[in-house]
Parts: structure tokens; sequence; C-alpha cells
């Protein structure tokens, strides 16, 4: 029994090392597992604005999901369509079905079918000038209250993409809880962010940071050269 004393306590310092957050921001869908992903082209060309208060739009039917967008907040912030160019500043420019927000707009979608685990998408935002404002993206509960949120432009900046580039940016969460899924920017003026390639999961996996498994590895030899050197 005394040789199994090691690896319990090493097993007790894993536990307590172990991140403690429910949610991470991630940067690809690594740990997703099988996804679901509406990149919009059932959008018209053009573009069509959407206000608060407008009815929903279904963005799930390509997949077979009921996936529902809408605005929440400002007046004329969302727009959605086949753009004809959405400019990013130093991020260039998108010409691709997507929706982006500008002015005090806030994009939402509402996941029907049930709680998702991890959700995200390819995204871009203007990266210079006056433009030096957050750029938030949020996952939130069924009531619609904010479970957690993440500043991008803070956390996971997108700079120097190409024509029709972008970066995947998302939630996972430990749990399936996720039933809204928000991005958007609090302030006027704001640098126009833009998503397309809208995925989400179900059944994720979160994966330890690289510095927190570094730690529980040095931790358990510490406490297994500890016991040897005791007896």
């Amino acid at each position: 029994m005394k040789a199994l004393r090691p690896l319990a306590a090493a097993a007790l310092l894993a536990a307590a090392a172990a991140p403690s957050a429910s949610a991470q921001l991630v940067t690809s869908t690594a740990g997703f597992g099988t996804t679901s992903v509406v990149n919009f082209s059932q959008f018209t060309p053009g573009w069509t604005v959407m206000n608060t208060g407008d009815p929903f739009v279904q963005v799930g039917t390509p997949v077979g999901a009921d996936v529902r967008m809408t605005q929440t907040a400002g007046t004329q912030g969302l727009y959605y369509g086949q753009f004809p160019g959405w400019g990013l500043s130093g991020n260039g420019s998108w010409n691709r079905p997507f929706v982006g927000v500008n002015q005090w707009g806030t994009a939402r979608f509402w996941f029907q079918n049930g709680p998702m685990q991890g959700v995200g998408g390819l995204m871009s935002y203007a990266d210079c000038c006056t433009f030096n404002l957050p750029v938030f993206i949020r996952a939130l509960d069924q009531m619609g209250n904010t479970l957690v949120e993440y500043d991008l432009v803070a956390l996971a900046p997108i700079n120097g993409q190409p024509f029709n580039g972008g970066q995947f940016r998302g939630i996972l969460r430990a749990t399936a809880d996720i039933w809204g899924f928000e991005f958007g920017s609090p302030d006027g003026a704001n640098p126009s962010p833009a998503l397309t390639d809208l995925t989400w999961t179900s059944q994720g996996q979160v994966v330890p940071e690289p510095s927190t498994l570094v730690l529980l590895g040095s931790g358990a030899v510490g406490l297994v050269l500890a016991s040897r050197r005791r007896r």
C-alpha cells in the first residue's frame, strides 16, 4: 500500500491544480468533437439590415437545426447577406456571406434544439486607427443571462488578415449549457466585427492549457522524488 501513496498524492495535486474555470476562450475547434457549421450561403446577394425587435432569421436550415438569429442592441446595427465588401481597415475586407455588426449592434444566435457545449465562428474586425474598442463574444444560458464573456481585442486580437481572411474564435464550456451565443461591440462607431462559418457542438472536451499540464507533471515528479527520499 505504501507504494501507492505517491501516486495518490500526485492525483490529489492534479485535482487541486486543474483549471477551476468552467469555460475557455478557444482559437480553434480542437476539443469540439462533432460539429455543425453554417456558412450563411443561404443569404441572397446584397445585404439586409436587422433592427432590434425585428422577426428572427432562421440560419440553421442548411444543417437541419433550429438556430435563430436576432439583433439585441442598437438600431440598424446588424447586417447580413452576401456582401459586396465590408471594410476592416488593417484586416482587409470581406466579400462573402456573413453577419456583420455596425453601430451599437449585437448579433445573437439561439439554439432551439438544446444547449451546446462549444460555439464559435470565423471572425474578423477593424484593427487600426480609432477602432481600438472591445469586441466581445458571449455564451448565454436559457434565460439569456451571460455565462461568460471575452474581449477578443484584449485576449485574442486578430491582426493583419488578408482579403476574406479571419481567425476562429469561440467558447468551450465544461458542460453543455450554452443556449445563446452573441458577438458585437458595446460602443458606437465600433470595429465592425463580422462572423461566418458559425460552428457549434453539443459534445466537446475542455483541454487544459499547456502551462497547467506542465504544472501537473512537475508536481507529480516532485512527490515521487520526495517519497523516495523519505524511504
